[in-house]
């Protein structure tokens, strides 16, 4: 976003010139963001519009983007190739980095992030271990495929990426990885009619001159064994590892979907339609919240700015404006350097001992 970058925020934009900054930009509506206005539109309107970003990323966030990028590297060298060893010290890193970048960082908030260590470990090696075989007769094509499109109808560009895309024989799957905390019949089916998968279609369409054989959502479950009191780091991985072995289709599973033309004549529809939705909602500053979306996925980043009211103590929890370039430059300026003392007590070296394999 071209917004000022500030660590702490103290007060909010101009509501007009927060709109002029908006528009300013290329009208790119992806997924998360058209999903965002049509849960609520003050929320879209304090992330999107202000650039108000939470100070701390939720643990489940560094969760699923550091289990993604193992499965990208995987899928691109290969089974054969992938190296569990440097799997720890990569994902290793991906903690110290997450610690190093956070500003103000307390012990727990620390602690919390080295607890997931052992489980993403594992889960990788367990991942490697149920489908090196199964995967045998695939082959990758292309792995984090970007892509931005535009449908007739509007001026808004939608854009995303593929996460893999698969080939066996003459077929092409797209396929999309998910990290879930529990798997159960009707999340499976809600997989089913997210837009997203259509949207994927639509791009590889595009790229392709045709429609992927399935789109796969290649769903892995989070263990939830916890670490005991006095067990060491190098047990408490073995008891996980352990787990995902000896009971393998709790925690992987594989759903195909076949997405069909009237499936994409619909997502066709219904883009247009929420994009000439965000265009009046700016033209009206129709910012108004939803209650009901408040606590539907957890409690809403925003809910004490919409509760509370805009003040000094609510504010603080956020940051503005930092891009994703911004975010790469702060972590290669503070990675030379050793994280700081307070925090380096929360790393508990004697607990995380070097991976042996």
């Amino acid at each position: 976003m071209y917004l000022p970058y500030e660590k702490v925020v103290t007060k909010l934009l101009e509501e007009d010139s927060a709109i002029k900054i908006f528009k300013s930009q290329e009208k790119k509506a992806s997924y998360s963001k058209r999903s965002q206005f049509k849960s609520c539109r003050r929320q879209f309107y304090y992330q999107r519009l202000q650039g108000l970003q939470t100070r701390f990323q939720p643990i489940h966030f560094f969760f699923g983007t550091t289990f993604h990028d193992e499965l990208e590297h995987l899928y691109t060298i290969g089974f054969d190739n992938f190296d569990l060893k440097e799997s720890f010290e990569r994902i290793t890193k991906a903690i110290e980095t997450e610690i190093t970048i956070r500003e103000g960082i307390t012990e727990n908030q620390a602690d919390q992030l080295w607890k997931q260590q052992a489980i993403l470990i594992g889960m990788v090696a367990g991942y490697v271990r149920y489908y090196k075989k199964k995967d045998v007769d695939l082959t990758t094509i292309e792995t984090e495929l970007r892509f931005k499109e535009s449908i007739n109808g509007t001026d808004w560009e939608f854009e995303g990426f593929i996460d893999l895309i698969i080939g066996r024989g003459e077929e092409g799957f797209i396929w999309d990885h998910k990290t879930a905390s529990q798997l159960s019949a009707d999340q499976i089916t809600k997989m089913q009619m997210n837009p997203q998968l259509v949207e994927y279609s639509f791009a590889y369409q595009r790229k392709y001159n045709k429609l992927p054989n399935r789109v796969v959502f290649n769903i892995v479950k989070k263990c939830a064994l916890r670490q005991k009191k006095n067990e060491s780091f190098e047990d408490y991985l073995k008891r996980v590892e352990d787990d995902y072995k000896s009971d393998p289709g709790k925690y992987f599973h594989r759903e195909g979907i076949k997405i069909t033309k009237r499936k994409m004549e619909e997502f066709e529809k219904d883009y247009v339609m929420e994009c000439n939705e965000i265009d009046l909602m700016l033209e009206n500053k129709s910012f108004y919240k939803n209650e009901s979306a408040c606590t539907l996925y957890g409690r809403c980043d925003y809910m004490d700015l919409c509760a509370g009211g805009v003040n000094q103590a609510n504010l603080a929890q956020f940051q503005r404006g930092m891009s994703d370039s911004q975010r790469k430059q702060l972590i290669a300026s503070r990675q030379p350097k050793k994280i700081e003392q307070p925090v380096k007590k929360t790393t508990k070296k004697k607990k995380f001992k070097k991976f042996k394999g």
